[in-house]
């Protein structure tokens, strides 16, 4: 394992200290196991075995980081990885033992951007890292002088380029309410997350998994103020404040039993 240096600002840092001992302790662990870029294996098995602690134990606290914006998750092929913003080791050889992150998640961690970029072709590809190597091609003979007219009229022959249409934002869903729509994507545009169908999609699963709906999944998302969530993270007063769905009217509300009487009582 490289060596790493944990610097003494940690001590004064108040997301850490807001944490509970074996938080702090499990984000020490994951600073020294990271790789060069600060990306890490977020399983649950890897988590319990380096930090020494229950798989159930290392989600809740691995939440209790994501909420405080020390780690942020990723998935590559259904595998579940982290990064460490602002991990700022200044190494001289840098290599990524996991796929790359997306993009969002280094938006403005600058250090990040450049020793990703300075992996260069010494990074091997993996499973997600979507660059590929391409084979150098020789050099085009130079073309021979055109004259100023042949210019003139290969500018006018030159069609305008076309810009691609800005992909449509995502439409509230008819079981979501438009105020907590309306409040999750303030929150992840505040977290600077992107909301894409894959990210919706997610949401739904997480939703089915916790046994609510997705207005119910979305509401109590926003109540945490978290970029990600996830339905083992949450807790079981979370799950019983989700609003059990309007029981179907029972056929006796349809039926008229003052037809037939008359205004003094008799039939």
């Amino acid at each position: 394992m490289p060596a790493r240096m944990i610097r003494d600002g940690l001590l004064d840092s108040e997301a850490v200290l807001s944490l509970p001992v074996e938080g702090r302790w499990l984000y020490v662990t994951i600073l020294l196991s990271g790789d060069d870029v600060g990306l890490f294996e977020a399983t649950p098995f890897r988590l319990a075995r380096i930090a020494d602690v229950r798989r159930e134990h290392a989600d809740r606290l691995l939440a209790m980081l994501v909420d405080a914006d020390l780690v942020r998750l990723y998935e590559v092929a259904g595998k579940r990885y982290g990064f460490i913003p602002k991990f700022r080791q200044r190494l001289q050889i840098k290599r990524a033992r996991c796929p790359l992150p997306p993009l969002a998640l280094l938006v403005g961690d600058e250090d990040a951007l450049n020793k990703i970029n300075d992996l260069g072709s010494n990074q091997p590809l993996r499973s997600g890292d979507s660059r590929k190597k391409t084979a150098v091609q020789p050099p085009e003979p130079e073309p021979e002088p055109e004259g100023e007219e042949e210019k003139k009229e290969k500018r006018e022959e030159k069609a305008p380029r076309k810009r691609s249409a800005p992909a449509a934002p995502l439409q509230c869903p008819p079981d979501v309410d438009a105020q907590v729509w309306a409040d999750w994507l303030a929150l992840r545009k505040a977290k600077k997350a992107p909301v894409t169908a894959t990210v919706l999609k997610g949401a739904q699963v997480e939703a089915g998994k916790a046994g609510m709906s997705l207005e119910a999944f979305l509401a109590a998302w926003c109540r945490r103020g978290s970029q990600g969530l996830e339905a083992a993270w949450l807790k079981p007063e979370e799950r019983a404040g989700a609003k059990p769905g309007k029981p179907p009217a029972s056929r006796f509300e349809s039926i008229n039993y003052r037809e037939g009487i008359n205004d003094d009582g008799s039939f």
